[in-house]
């Protein structure tokens, strides 16, 4: 990522949009950028010093950790063995996310004594790691009581490897992932319930947007903040398409037409 952005700054381009791995790491080569004259967004995931992007797309990272964390210890009671497969180390998601965990854990009666984490798994929020994951935590713990996920895709694999190997369901956070949301509805029935954050799935054309009403010298805010969504088993149904693909992400903005081109059956 870091020769890519250098790469750019040397061709120089009009704008840059970088969703950074690490809140360090490119900081200085943004700053750089905008230094020659370069306007950056930066989308979903921030980035460290207010004078290395010029304007910031994206959520409230703590805000959907805090919502997770906060149903997942009720379900708990407060209590129980846990793993927590999070996203990538050092991402400012990550760290946001987990953040919220911490808080939300220290802010039972008990400071959050009465939880042990077993382990802490990174991944790269994909499907595979949500199944290898879980596939060795199983290898390894004899009971696990909940598994605090970051990430939908990473959720319904944990499912599946559950399901398979003959053990009960546990509480499992997840996200507004579609494959993630068919599997909830489909364990409905045996009592499974889950939460599920959801982005805007627009984070990218929004910064696009806005990097092309920099270039017209248009006034764009520093920090722009997109809705948080959580869907729950009420508003599970609403949510949830059978007739489109698991890869789906559900808060969309695109047409009806657009959806069944990409994701339909």
């Amino acid at each position: 990522q870091e020769a890519d952005i250098q790469e750019l700054i040397d061709l120089q381009v009009d704008a840059i949009l970088v969703a950074p791995d690490s809140p360090i790491a490119t900081s200085y080569l943004t700053k750089q950028a905008i230094d020659s004259g370069i306007p950056v967004v930066i989308i979903s995931t921030r980035i460290q010093g207010e004078d290395s992007y010029t304007a910031y797309i994206g959520v409230d990272d703590y805000e959907f950790g805090y919502i997770n964390a906060t149903w997942f210890l009720e379900q708990l009671d407060g209590k129980g063995d846990i793993i927590i497969i999070s996203g990538m180390e050092g991402n400012q998601i990550t760290n946001d996310r987990h953040q919220a965990w911490l808080d939300v854990l220290h802010a039972l009666p008990d400071q959050g004594k009465n939880i042990k984490v077993l382990e802490t798994y990174y991944s790269e929020w994909s499907y595979d790691q949500g199944r290898e994951i879980m596939q060795d935590a199983l290898s390894k713990y004899d009971r696990i009581d909940g598994v605090f996920s970051h990430g939908g895709a990473l959720s319904q694999g944990a499912i599946e490897v559950m399901l398979e190997n003959g053990y009960d369901l546990v509480p499992i956070t997840g996200e507004s992932n579609n494959g993630f949301l068919k599997l909830w509805t489909a364990l409905r029935p045996t009592g499974f319930s889950s939460i599920a954050p959801g982005y805007p799935t627009w984070i990218a054309a929004e910064g696009l947007r806005s990097a092309i009403a920099i270039l017209q010298g248009k006034s764009i805010a520093k920090f722009n903040i997109l809705p948080c969504t959580a869907i729950t088993d009420d508003t599970l149904a609403k949510y949830t398409r059978q007739d489109l693909s698991d890869d789906f992400w559900v808060i969309s903005s695109l047409t009806e037409e657009q959806l069944q081109y990409w994701y339909g059956k």
